[in-house]
């Protein structure tokens, strides 16, 4: 059976955009403040940073990473990633390699509950005690009574389903992956997420990406569906 050139164009373009994204997706980040909570007896600065994204300011974001230490001010070069991203580029994340799709839709999980409005600051201390727990392999801190509990759960909930992680990271259309850059390369500064759409190319390739995937889709279906058949 062939497809008409019509909904085979669309295909072929979302596919290109979905390709280019990569190469756009770079952006410029500073840290501009800690100061939402502590954990590991006060040791550690956790819950949301802010930061600015681009053009973005005072941008809540969330550290995902334990072992490289940044201060207010810094500044440095991230790549970008959708969540649904993820699985097909694992390997441009900076815990791919260590903790898997199955560990990236944990943090996902947790980053997810962190911006619930409800989550009290307390809460996103515990969160992201749980969460530096995942990326480092148990080598941030013991757990407190709430990380822990917050540990147990999203582990009980993947226990180590790959499928179940790319689904769930498939829906986290919200948020978005800041993996450190340049020079200095991973370790230049922190990964970090955030729930607001980045502003500039990546941004506006995702979308269009979204918009002829579903167009294509739609395309091909309906002349399945109510055209004739045709045959080789």
């Amino acid at each position: 059976m062939k497809i008409r050139v019509g909904g085979l164009a669309a295909i072929v373009g979302a596919v290109v955009l979905y390709l280019a994204v990569p190469a756009f997706g770079q952006v410029s980040m500073t840290l501009t403040g800690t100061n939402d909570g502590v954990y590991n007896n006060g040791s550690d600065y956790a819950g949301f940073y802010q930061g600015t994204i681009g053009t973005q300011s005072n941008v809540n974001i969330i550290c995902d990473d334990y072992g490289d230490n940044i201060s207010v001010g810094h500044t440095w070069t991230a790549s970008m990633l959708n969540a649904p991203q993820i699985p097909a580029d694992l390997s441009s994340t900076m815990f791919g390699s260590t903790i898997g799709v199955v560990g990236y839709a944990e943090v996902a999980t947790l980053v997810e509950d962190m911006f619930n409005p409800a989550t009290s600051s307390a809460q996103r201390d515990d969160l992201s005690g749980a969460i530096w727990y995942i990326t480092s392999g148990g080598a941030s801190a013991s757990l407190d009574a709430g990380a822990q509990a917050d540990y147990n759960a999203v582990t009980a909930e993947f226990s180590g389903n790959i499928a179940a992680a790319d689904t769930a990271l498939y829906g986290d259309t919200n948020l978005w992956l800041y993996t450190p850059t340049g020079p200095s390369g991973l370790h230049s500064s922190q990964e970090f997420w955030s729930a607001s759409v980045p502003e500039g190319g990546a941004a506006l390739l995702y979308l269009l990406f979204a918009g002829a995937s579903c167009f294509g889709a739609m395309l091909f279906s309906s002349r399945n569906r109510f055209g004739k058949r045709e045959t080789a």
